[in-house]
């Protein structure tokens, strides 16, 4: 199934690309670029990463908490926070 880059006027007079699949459907939409020429660039990279890329799931079991890659939890939608104890406290003035 081919897909496709499409070239398209961001709203602040940028320029953003969207890849496409042979059936139409929106896969993915670039950051913006200030030219034309630096988002065909961007698409060079692109076909480039795909080419090679590997594939890191950080995906968890619905109803649990997981960690994304920059390190900050991640709680689904209507997730109750944890109860825990309140850690020690270490150095002057704790208990």
């Amino acid at each position: 199934m081919a897909g496709r880059f499409e070239l398209i006027n961001a709203p602040d007079g940028a320029y953003q690309v969207e890849m496409v699949d042979g059936d139409g459907t929106l896969m993915a939409v670039s950051v913006e670029f200030k030219s034309k020429a630096e988002a065909v660039a961007g698409i060079a990279n692109a076909r480039e990463i795909a080419e090679t890329a590997l594939i890191r799931d950080y995906t968890h079991p619905r109803g649990t908490i997981g960690t994304r890659a920059h390190g900050r939890p991640v709680r689904p939608t209507g997730a109750v926070p944890e109860s825990r104890p309140a850690p020690p406290r270490h150095g002057r003035g704790g208990g």
